[in-house]
């Protein structure tokens, strides 16, 4: 139906196209009649221009046609004359040459000439793609079928109605048509996606429904992608160095550069109030739309890498980034010449996308500092989070898709915070079942105490991290070892500090993968302040704990409750860890967690609690000290060689050694001794202090020991004295006359003492 001379119209911002609203009779105008010639002008004038066309221009070249309003709000019916008066407008002839045109501004045999030595298939793919057009490689047999548009799209005509006048006007959809255009036409259902920036993304659900749908027909190979991550970021972040420039740029209506082979054109339909539609340009709800762009994205940083020489780079689909030298124009160059050859080729650049150079940007929707040298979310990410957190952690129950979006944003938010998808386990499990997205679903506590270390960890660290070291640091390289002797009890040393203990009685009868990760997670506890920002490697000659360590998860509930304390930890100090398996060695350990099985005392049974108390009682707090500083002095003497659990032989000697030429005295490099010997005994290894050549080279160190008789002469006034006092260190009389006897003789006889006595165990 055409406008008449007494419609009414709303005036309404520019960006969006005016509908005529017969409810609401606010702030309305009377327009002059816009007849057909008039709705023909205003076409013609956007299609000229309909390729660089955004939603932004459609709408502002409309409100400068010869039509009154600044933008028009139609019918549905309404908008259906407009696209049918439309194709009046055009006559076949017209109609011919948009169907046989592949609808794409993509100059193929440009690229063809740009990807020369480049591998022969993809580039033979790519230059008969934007000649003929891509294959959605279907392999399945479609049937006729219509679909019911998402409730997303039927609730926001407008939006539907904006996206679909300018892919119709561009050339990228064909339609509208009464009847299905082909005797074989697939419809899927249309729905809208909101976008950050408060507009609409329009998705053709070609995954619907699931039984039956044209995503099911596209064999895995075919859509399976690996994209980079913001980690290749971070390296190539790092190989520059700190304050390296950084800059992007981004493909506009990347998809919808890539044309459909018209053999797929069947496949792509969908209808909008009544009249049928289809796609020429591939859409975004196609399972194989990534990695058909993917092949064109890679294509193009192969050409700037080899053709043109340019630096750092990285992409995902249509993003690209570029990395350059600090205080360099290499980065600006490359974003430039990657900016011309894209107008060469005729791919569309988002100018308002694209940041010049730069020391932070956000890239992939992480922010990268080079100044500080961290990545961190951004902070509407944070708010967003923050606010579904605490809403999350007032309700008892929440919809299948809201737990979904929930569970999206954290996992996001682990690419960041690296160690978090252990929190993640239990939010997943609750969505396993359920099918509806409006179904809801009861959050249990064990649910709710993970979206509390969640929202703990964004509130207090506030999504940032600092870039880890490149090197993974062994237990060994760190000094850091732990122990669990099954009955007995769990130590750990990192350098000269340790922990030692018998274990409480609520774990004794715990499993012996439980007993291992115990003193892991302890001494992350203890001493994660010490190695944070670090990259850990656990090694382990227990496959189980191993396993546990690397997915974060496991079935026992006492092993998950370790686990996220562990994880928790890690969170805390920016630790980011895994685990190694290493064969158990009878040459002794070098390993966290190790030898529990093999290792416990045989004479040792089951400790009453009073007998571990005993044990964990035989040091005094000052004792302890003194056992510290030796394991210290011990770190600082080896320097940068690595400390293994028992200590090899010649670094116990060697230790000895430099005691002795710095002046100690045999008894006190003895005390230190000790101090190494308890370790090795609490941990149950082979203790290398009671090796022979040990007790030898302390023996040594005694009898080198230069030593001043310290013995005074004995005279008639000490002997007096001796022979008084016998009484108050001797208890019978008949020794003391014994010994009273031998002094008097030995005094005066000039004795020694071996002339007078042999040993004898009475005194």
């Amino acid at each position: 139906m055409n406008y008449t001379l007494n419609q009414q119209i709303q005036v309404i911002p520019k960006t969006r196209i005016f509908v005529p609203n017969q409810q609401d009779k606010t702030k309305v105008f009377k327009t002059k009649a816009i007849h057909n010639t008039t709705i023909k002008t205003c076409i013609q004038t956007i299609s000229k221009h309909a390729s660089c066309l955004t939603e932004d221009k459609l709408a502002t070249n409309l409100a400068h046609t010869s039509m009154s309003a600044t933008s028009v709000k139609a019918h549905t019916q309404d908008f259906n004359a407009l696209n049918i008066n439309h194709s009046k407008m055009h006559n076949r002839t017209n109609r011919c040459q948009i169907r046989n045109k592949i609808p794409t501004p993509v100059n193929a045999e440009l690229l063809g000439q740009e990807l020369q030595g480049y591998d022969m298939d993809l580039r033979n793919m790519l230059i008969h793609g934007f000649t003929f057009g891509f294959s959605l490689n279907f392999k399945g047999t479609p049937s006729n079928k219509t679909c019911k548009n998402h409730k997303s799209a039927t609730e926001n005509p407008d939006a539907v109605y904006l996206k679909l006048a300018k892919e119709s006007l561009s050339g990228r959809i064909a339609g509208p048509f009464k009847e299905p255009p082909f005797s074989l036409f697939v419809c899927s259902p249309l729905g809208l996606v909101p976008k950050s920036d408060g507009k609409f993304r329009l998705i053709h659900d070609l995954s619907f429904p699931k039984d039956d749908s044209i995503n099911l027909g596209i064999p895995m190979e075919y859509s399976a992608v690996s994209y980079d991550s913001i980690d290749n970021v971070v390296q190539l972040v790092k190989s520059y160095g700190q304050s390296c420039q950084m800059a992007k740029t981004d493909v506009e209506n990347a998809f919808h550069i890539i044309p459909i082979q018209k053999s797929d054109y069947n496949l792509l339909g969908f209808n909008w109030n009544g009249f049928f539609y289809y796609d020429k340009c591939l859409p975004m709800g196609a399972s194989s739309a990534q990695k058909i762009f993917e092949t064109l994205s890679v294509a193009l940083q192969w050409i700037m890498q080899s053709k043109y020489r340019s630096g750092g780079m990285s992409h995902i689909l249509d993003d690209f980034l570029f990395v350059g030298p600090p205080q360099s124009q290499k980065c600006n160059q490359d974003l430039q010449t990657f900016i011309q050859l894209c107008n060469r080729l005729g791919i569309p650049i988002k100018k308002e996308k694209t940041v010049l150079p730069t020391t932070v940007i956000t890239i992939y929707g992480i922010e990268v500092d080079s100044n500080i040298m961290e990545c961190r979310l951004p902070q509407e990410k944070i708010e967003k989070i923050q606010a579904k957190l605490h809403e999350f952690s007032r309700r008892k129950k929440v919809t299948l898709r809201q737990l979904q979006s929930l569970i999206g944003l954290l996992n996001f938010a682990c690419t960041v915070v690296c160690p978090g998808r252990a929190f993640l386990r239990r939010l997943i499990d609750l969505t396993i079942g359920v099918s509806h997205p409006c179904h809801y679903i009861r959050l249990t506590r064990e649910s709710k105490a993970d979206i509390g270390i969640w929202k703990s960890f964004i509130d207090h660290f506030n999504g940032k991290s600092v870039f880890y070291a490149d090197k993974w640091l062994s237990s060994d390289s760190l000094s850091l070892y732990t122990d669990a002797a099954g009955s007995l009890g769990f130590a750990g040393v990192m350098g000269y500090k340790w922990f030692a203990m018998a274990w409480p009685k609520h774990l004794e009868h715990h499993q012996i993968a439980t007993k291992e990760m115990f003193p892991i997670v302890l001494a992350l506890e203890l001493w994660g302040e010490h190695i944070q920002n670090t990259k850990v490697l656990f090694l382990s000659d227990n496959m189980a704990v191993v396993q546990i360590i690397n997915k974060q998860t496991c079935k026992d509930i006492i092993l998950m409750k370790l686990v996220r304390r562990l994880v928790a930890v890690a969170l805390k100090y920016n630790i980011l860890f895994k685990a190694k398996h290493i064969p158990e060695s009878t040459e002794g350990s070098t390993m966290v967690g190790t030898k529990s099985n093999t290792c416990s005392p045989t004479f040792v049974g089951d400790l009453t609690d009073e007998a571990k108390h005993l044990i964990n009682s035989a040091l005094t707090p000052s004792t302890k000290a003194s056992y510290q500083k030796t394991w210290q002095k011990l770190i600082e003497f080896l320097g940068h060689q690595q400390i293994s659990l028992p200590l090899q032989l010649a670094q116990v000697a060697n230790f000895i050694g430099n005691l002795f030429t710095k002046g100690l005295k045999p008894a006190t490099i003895a005390s230190h001794i000790s101090a190494l010997s308890y370790v090795h005994k609490m941990l149950n290894i082979q203790d290398p202090t009671a090796l022979f050549i040990i007790r030898k080279a302390l023996k040594g160190c005694e009898n080198l020991t230069p030593s001043a008789d310290a013995r005074l002469p004995i005279t008639k006034a000490i002997l007096d004295k001796m022979i008084i006092n016998l009484p108050s260190v001797v208890r019978l009389h008949v020794h003391q006359l014994l010994l009273k006897t031998i002094f008097l003789v030995a005094f005066n006889g000039f004795f020694r003492l071996g002339e007078l006595v042999v040993r004898s165990t009475l005194l």
